[in-house]
């Protein structure tokens, strides 16, 4: 059921921002350490829920991003909406096997190219005929050797609190991918918040100019993901400027 929903919801990947139900909305992003979080003087339901397990010492969770509706004229983002700014965006809204870890939801974006050879070429034959199906073949649903996979947990005060990382996704190595999806800590939460914290900086400008987000802009995220990702591995030091808030 979970591939069928988000096979629907590609119909639309065509249909410009103004037509969407999070329009006239203005997203504001912010990076919190995760030490802000649990020193708050009173926490919220969802950073409760969200200590039990992701913040909980069991994952190497570093910071957070806190996403909220700034605009005074229009309420909080809807369940809904923050899926379809998703969606928008590339993810998979509609995961079926993933641990939830107390979230209201999760989703995923392969990253880091594919498992499948010759998969690019094939997805670019389609999308060239059918356009709306490019996020759909290289993002949502693609055979990617790598996934962004993100946590939400909706707060009482209209904030949205997304965790963020990455893993292995298809690969030959079964106990590898197991370990990925099954095991505590074995995610990149570093440059997968990074990753998160870029895509909405970039939605968000194409979004308030009523363009569409172009698949592009995911590839520039996942490459710039990937090295970062490798200098992380190796302990190379990256430059400040590909680390920043505003990155």
């Amino acid at each position: 059921m979970g591939i069928l929903k988000t096979i629907i919801r590609a119909r639309d990947d065509l249909e410009k921002p103004k037509t969407k139900s999070y329009w006239g909305y203005k997203i504001e992003a912010e990076l919190m350490k995760v030490k802000d979080v649990k020193e708050k003087e009173r926490l919220l339901p969802s950073d409760k829920r969200a200590i039990k397990h992701e913040l909980s010492g069991k994952e190497p969770v570093e910071q957070i991003i806190v996403v909220r509706n700034s605009s005074k004229k229009l309420g909080r983002f809807t369940t809904d909406q923050v899926k379809e700014m998703l969606d928008d965006m590339g993810f998979n809204v509609d995961v079926s096997l993933s641990k939830d870890h107390f979230s209201d939801f999760s989703a995923v974006m392969n990253v880091y190219g594919f498992a499948i050879p010759g998969w690019r070429s094939f997805a670019n034959w389609v999308s060239k005929r059918f356009r709306k199906l490019e996020k759909l073949l290289l993002a949502k649903l693609a055979p990617g050797k790598y996934r962004l996979h993100i946590r939400l947990f909706e707060g009482n005060d209209g904030s949205w609190t997304i965790i963020a990382h990455t893993d292995v996704n298809w690969n030959l190595n079964l106990f590898k991918v197991f370990k990925a999806h099954v095991s505590s800590g074995a995610g990149d939460y570093k440059t997968g918040t990074l990753m998160m914290y870029k895509l909405i900086k970039s939605f968000k400008k194409y979004s308030e100019k009523n363009k569409l987000f172009p698949y592009s802009e995911i590839e520039k995220v996942s490459i710039w993901g990937y090295y970062r990702s490798i200098a992380g591995k190796l302990k190379l030091e990256l430059k400040p400027a590909l680390v920043s808030k505003d990155a």
